[in-house]
């Protein structure tokens, strides 16, 4: 029996399309891989309608502005969350905002002090008040070349993936940080999110099959950056029957709905006032959330595109502009873990 043909392709991110099969897509066939999934993928239901005759209920999914919407208030209420100490549901610290119920946080402490250098990126970056969003995210751009190292680093083979002819970032080189402190606080946000994680009952694991790459974004709120684990669930006839190219061959991650609800991880920054020598002083503090996408939860209804809700993907594009791809390989272990990241900048 054939598999079903259910290949996700907003799924796996690449540059200018995404990474299906080793190469890049264009964008009709995006637009027909996405209809694909649809069709198969159980959101169109057949049902009984008056009278007896079939016909056929369409599941509502979210328009791509109310996508945006919802992706706002879920960065307002964490950076509206009071800092200081802090951990589990959101619920906890904002009993208003619905959609705290979605969002698990770590524990506070978890994470590194913002490094000195973030912490000016980030300040710059929201002085940037242009009121065009486009010259907006081309200053925050520009912001972001001038923190990196001058440097290319190459991206080498992780985890066997080019005995599978697996590309798993945009290009063959990276960048990093000029700042070591801040590459060791990237590297320390994959891993606070294996246990923040674990504390909602999803077992992660840092590899180039589950977690190992995120996406750097602009929005109102400042910088961010949305995490995609179970990035390359094994291919099973009954259990996931979706097709993920050259990177999913030989993958230990079995499909699990509990790991796969859980699968979208939110780091960002909200701003803090401490006191300090008699004056308040304003720094930023970085904050991270599991977001809980299982069927029923807000973040399900309002914030997982078309086609996208068996695998849970939420768009980083609905969070703000994308300014790059984040990507830690921990299985680098013969490295320091500052030295496993990986920046891809859009070509």
């Amino acid at each position: 029996m054939p598999i079903g043909f259910r290949n996700v392709d907003a799924y796996v991110r690449g540059g200018k399309g995404d990474l299906i099969w080793g190469r890049r897509t264009s964008a009709a066939s995006r637009s027909l891989l996405v209809s694909l999934i649809v069709s198969c993928s159980g959101d169109h239901q057949r049902t009984t309608a008056g009278g007896g005759e079939k016909a056929t209920s369409v599941v509502e999914f979210p328009s791509r502005e109310r996508r945006l919407g919802c992706a706002a208030r879920v960065l307002k209420t964490l950076s509206a969350d009071s800092c200081g100490p802090r951990a589990g549901p959101v619920k906890a610290f904002n009993d208003i905002d619905v959609l705290a119920d979605s969002l698990y946080l770590a524990p506070s402490g978890a994470l590194p002090e913002l490094p000195a250098p973030l912490q000016r990126l980030c300040t710059n970056v929201a002085a940037t008040s242009e009121t065009n969003s486009t010259l907006m995210a081309r200053n925050a751009q520009l912001l972001l070349q001038q923190a990196l190292s001058a440097r290319s680093y190459k991206v080498p083979d992780v985890e066997g993936a080019s005995l599978h002819r697996c590309s798993l970032t945009r290009s063959s080189f990276g960048r990093r940080f000029a700042s070591r402190e801040v590459n060791q606080y990237l590297a320390a946000i994959f891993q606070l999110a294996i246990t923040t994680a674990a504390e909602v009952g999803a077992d992660f694991k840092l590899s180039r099959y589950d977690l190992y790459h995120g996406h750097l974004f602009l929005s109102a709120e400042g910088l961010g950056i949305l995490l995609h684990a179970q990035e390359y669930p094994a291919l099973e006839e009954e259990a996931f029957p979706v097709h993920l190219g050259y990177c999913q061959a030989g993958s230990p991650v079995q499909y699990d709905v509990n790991n796969m609800n859980y699968r979208n991880i939110l780091w960002t920054t909200r701003q803090c006032q401490s006191r300090k020598q008699s004056h308040k002083q304003t720094s930023r503090e970085g904050v991270l959330a599991v977001l809980d996408t299982s069927p029923g939860s807000p973040l399900y209804d309002h914030l997982i595109m078309e086609g996208l809700r068996f695998v849970r993907t939420i768009d980083e594009s609905d969070f703000g502009h994308v300014l790059a791809d984040v990507n830690y390989f921990h299985s680098l272990s013969n490295r320091k873990p500052e030295h496993r990241v990986y920046l891809h900048l859009p070509q």
